[in-house]
């Protein structure tokens, strides 16, 4: 009894001194034994934990707001101009006057960016056009499963073209249709857009808008284009650490499973999990250190960025 009744008095005030020094920071069980599983944090630690995330996040939000990506007019181009050379014309029908009538079409683009077709002139769309020349055209992005994906509308008059002019327009199709034999049949003609009035871009979801018919006109497609899934799947199957090395170098942050869904002369958007706060699972652009224009150069500058990690 007389030991026990010495001892609380001792353990009640060794309790209130280590109840002290954790609430005042002093004694930290992480530091002190190197485990975070059993750590004690006090008031002061998790408020500079929770500050160091949210500099982290803030951060990353800043990055991602400033990274350059194509323009809408860029990407309206660059979708059409690497289309399969297929879309939805839509015409108003002369058999059913008063509604619509839809045909899929082949076509090509002139050197003043003007779609153009060849009719023949047994076809619907061509009778069609015959009596009234008010058109759209509908194109899609080549790996369109959804609405998610991107798509193009072209609204304006098409006209038949001047038979001195077509065999530059024989040799623009041939480029992009190379089996269309039937093109030098004698009831096949060229037609095309003389007048464009509006055009609509959808590149996905909360992503659309008008597009300057001029500005698209004039705009050139995105150069790398051509190449990006050859790129995309070589760098997603092959290098996926140095994928993770780049994000960390450039923004800061670190990654798991990074993926790339787009690459453009700017730079490349990848899908990666990040373990930051409450964001999971996202989308994260990374810019290039510097503008490219042919597959080429996309291998020297993911290499330049990769040098110093």
């Amino acid at each position: 009894m007389y030991n026990l009744y010495y001892t609380i008095p001792i353990f009640i005030m060794f309790f209130k001194i280590s109840s002290t020094f954790r609430k005042s920071n002093y004694l930290n069980f992480n530091k002190l034994s190197g485990f975070q599983k059993f750590s004690f944090f006090s008031v002061t630690s998790d408020n500079s934990k929770s500050n160091c995330i949210k500099e982290h996040i803030n951060n990353f939000n800043m990055h991602q707001s400033t990274a350059k990506y194509l323009s809408i007019v860029e990407e309206a181009k660059t979708l059409l101009e690497n289309s399969l050379g297929y879309g939805v014309l839509s015409t108003n029908s002369f058999q059913h006057p008063g509604y619509p009538s839809g045909s899929v079409v082949g076509f090509s683009i002139d050197d003043e960016g003007y779609p153009f077709f060849a009719f023949s002139k047994l076809a619907s769309h061509t009778k069609d056009i015959t009596t009234n020349n008010k058109v759209s055209l509908s194109v899609t992005a080549n790996d369109f499963k959804g609405a998610s994906e991107g798509r193009v509308l072209i609204i304006g008059t098409i006209n038949r073209i001047n038979d001195n002019i077509t065999d530059k327009y024989r040799s623009y199709y041939l480029e992009r249709h190379k089996n269309a034999y039937w093109i030098d049949f004698n009831d096949f003609s060229f037609y095309k857009f003389d007048q464009i009035i509006n055009i609509r871009f959808v590149g996905g979801f909360s992503k659309a808008g008008q597009i300057n018919v001029n500005e698209f006109l004039k705009c050139k497609s995105d150069p790398i284009a051509p190449y990006s899934k050859s790129i995309m799947d070589h760098m997603n199957n092959d290098h996926k650490d140095s994928l993770i090395l780049i994000v960390k170098k450039y923004i800061g942050i670190d990654v798991l499973n990074p993926n790339i869904i787009e690459i453009d002369k700017y730079g490349l958007t990848l899908s990666a999990d990040i373990n930051l706060g409450d964001i999971g699972h996202t989308n994260i652009r990374l810019p290039f250190i510097r503008e490219v224009t042919d597959r080429k150069e996309v291998k020297e500058v993911i290499i330049e960025m990769l040098s110093d990690t």
